[in-house]
């Protein structure tokens, strides 16, 4: 039986049981697959994230109270962004069918569901253990060589648990900008430090096993937006955006391993940050057009 198959059956075992109740900050970890569902039920869906429903399925969750009002352009801007890391992380693998994947704060996303990968990948996914303890009971676990590692991804320790005998694909959605600048360049550092062809213990593979990594970034104009209260949705969540950059290619400075592959910018829809108004007025800074993207590296 396919992968993709023996996930979806694994999944469907779990309907037949008693909801869960999940208390506030649980509920929050869950917000984003909301979005999932809406463009899953959609007639043309972006992502197509199949699992998302079965997530929601388990738990009396009432998701209309997301942080995000039920608008048509947060869900393509959520699922454009997942559909975008999604592609890089499917083109490394067919490159590398035996490789490492990590994916860093990965929340309750469904990716490696998502992925099915082959028998020849070792994924882990990396979060708090609250967020894996949540993602235990309700993400059934995919076969094959799959791990879940509880720990602040800032850490180094959780590291040495992840062999780096194979080129290693990092996937970070949603992360990067809400780290410091100190401790975002640390985790790259060590990230590249562990995990570049030089540094595994077979030599990854010679120039055919370098790695490569892909994550979102926001500019400095949403981030300055947030410092002044200026983004209604995150207005109660105290959240910050603590590392924005508007330079695609800055990540390249952190160490001369990395090496920029491209980038993908949003729709042009933007949904409203920042309020209708204040939002469609600051479209037409040149530096809206930095407010958000993905980026992909080599290492």
């Amino acid at each position: 039986m396919p992968s993709t198959e023996r996930s979806i059956d694994n999944i469907r075992k779990y309907e037949s049981e008693p909801k869960l109740t999940l208390t506030p900050v649980e509920e929050t970890l869950l917000s984003m697959l909301y979005f999932r569902v809406l463009d899953a039920s959609s007639a043309e869906p972006i992502l197509g994230d199949i699992y998302a429903q079965q997530v929601v399925n388990q738990v009396n969750t009432d998701f209309s109270r997301s942080l995000f009002p039920n608008d048509a352009r947060w869900v393509k801007l959520w699922c454009t962004r997942a559909k975008q890391l999604d592609t890089w992380c499917r083109e490394f693998l067919a490159l590398q069918p035996e490789c490492t994947v990590l994916h860093l704060g990965c929340g309750m996303d469904s990716r490696v569901l998502r992925m099915a990968p082959g028998p020849g990948v070792r994924w882990f996914d990396v979060d708090r253990p609250a967020v894996i303890a949540l993602r235990q009971r309700l993400i059934p676990t995919p076969s094959g060589d799959y791990h879940m590692i509880p720990a602040d991804v800032t850490d180094e320790e959780w590291l040495h648990e992840v062999p780096n005998d194979r080129p290693t694909m990092v996937v970070m959605e949603g992360l990067v900008m809400y780290l410091t600048l100190d401790k975002g360049k640390r985790m790259i550092q060590r990230l590249v430090d562990r995990f570049s062809p030089s540094s595994s213990a077979e030599g990854g593979g010679g120039d055919g096993g370098k790695g490569r990594m892909a994550f979102d970034i926001m500019g400095t104009l949403a981030a300055r937006m947030l410092d002044w209260d200026q983004v209604p949705v995150l207005r109660k969540t105290g959240v910050r955006w603590r590392w924005p950059t508007d330079d695609p290619t800055a990540f390249e400075a952190i160490d001369s391993r990395m090496r920029f592959l491209g980038e993908a910018t949003w729709p042009e829809d933007w949904p409203p940050w920042f309020g209708e108004l204040t939002t469609k007025l600051l479209s037409f800074l040149p530096s809206f057009k930095n407010i958000g993207r993905a980026v992909l590296y080599e290492f």
